[in-house]
């Protein structure tokens, strides 16, 4: 089937799940809309539809996963109700999916929280709970510092520090003694042409306007040992003392999502520009390990530049760039700790709020779009 006639035996499914619904059988356009996607679970517009049909029933969680599907399949969708001259019915649409969503993700979270609230108190655990209410929209958040705007967890009253000293950090000394011996084990990868450095900043949609210059580009490019909490054992047996030394490391731990472990490669005359990180609630490490002359990051006021074989620790919660303007590319290793203003009780609620996620997730995915989930 061509792309082609593939988009036409879509029309004609919505066009007929229109008729019946206009005809008062809506238990119809259902079962139609899910033969559809058995067929091709790749109709993000007929996610929505299902999603919303199920919602009018009140299935909920029937809805949400649908929902979440048609955004998973075109994320750009979700920015829909703030595009001008958008459809307004579709407008609506998207409104009602992203609400019911919301609604889904709160409940799940305030489940595990009040689980947690149980067993060490609800004030130990006040913030963590100001956090979800300001994830999921239903608190504004009032941010110490006008350089930070996480883009999806903000802990409050969390010290609104940019940069943080080594002596600070648990393992980054013993991460420094293994420098020698992981910048060998980069040089062999970089001298190897099997080896595959892919764009940091993959072509596809939803990617921040900071990032355009560097879509699908070798400018700025990766080679991942943990990518979104999973481990790559392929590269990891390439890089046996890296990896070694990472997993010393006391990392944050959530499933789909940390930790992101990776070699990241500046090429000459790159520029990584501004933009915020998702969290306040962990720091990147920066392992220098290639370091030509005129290359630095700038995170919140202030510009530090690299050491080869020291680390430098941020909160990229805060506005950062950062630049190669040598004439050799700039190598270091990226991972990540926890921010140490965090107590261990809201540590490990923020792992299970994560896993939470993850869990819920990763079943409907791999249910409908396989075991890649995409």
């Amino acid at each position: 089937m061509t792309a082609a006639t593939r988009d036409d035996s879509q029309s004609n499914t919505l066009l007929e799940v229109q008729n019946l619904l206009a005809a008062g059988r809506q238990d119809a356009a259902i079962e139609l809309l899910q033969a559809a996607l058995a067929d091709d679970p790749r109709q993000a517009i007929a996610h929505l539809w299902l999603g919303a049909l199920f919602s009018q029933q009140r299935r909920s969680l029937m809805a949400a996963e649908h929902f979440h599907l048609c955004f998973t399949l075109r994320p750009e969708l979700e920015k829909l109700p703030s595009t001008p001259n958008a459809p307004a019915q579709m407008v609506e649409s998207v409104r009602q999916a992203l609400r019911l969503l919301r609604q889904h993700f709160v409940r799940l979270h305030l489940q595990i929280l009040s689980a947690q609230e149980a067993e060490s108190g609800k004030e130990a655990l006040q913030r963590i709970r100001d956090c979800i209410d300001i994830q999921h929209g239903r608190k504004k958040p009032v941010f110490a510092d006008e350089m930070q705007r996480p883009g999806a967890v903000y802990v409050p009253g969390v010290p609104p520090q940019p940069w943080f000293e080594r002596e600070e950090i648990d393992g980054i000394v013993e991460l420094e003694k293994s420098a020698v011996l992981v910048r060998e084990e980069l040089l062999a990868l970089l001298n190897d042409d099997t080896v595959d450095f892919s764009p940091y900043v993959h072509q596809g949609p939803g990617i921040p306007e900071a990032m355009e210059n560097l879509a699908g580009k070798s400018d700025w490019s990766s080679y991942h040992l943990y990518k979104e909490g999973e481990r790559q054992e392929e590269h990891c047996r390439r890089c046996p003392e890296t990896i070694a030394a990472v997993d010393r490391m006391p990392m944050p731990t959530c499933k789909g999502n940390a930790p992101e472990v990776f070699f990241s490669i500046l090429k000459p005359g790159a520029h990584i520009r501004p933009h915020y990180g998702v969290a306040n609630t962990k720091l990147a490490i920066h392992l220098a390990l290639i370091v030509p002359d005129d290359c630095a990051l700038r995170c919140g006021p202030e510009t530090r530049g690299w050491s080869e074989g020291q680390c430098i620790i941020f909160d990229d919660s805060f506005e950062h760039e950062a630049w190669n303007h040598g004439d050799s590319l700039r190598a270091v290793l990226i991972l990540e700790a926890w921010n140490p203003y965090l107590s261990d009780t809201e540590k490990t609620a923020l792992t299970l709020l994560c896993n939470a996620i993850s869990d819920w997730e990763r079943p409907v995915l791999e249910k409908w779009l396989g075991a890649t989930g995409v």
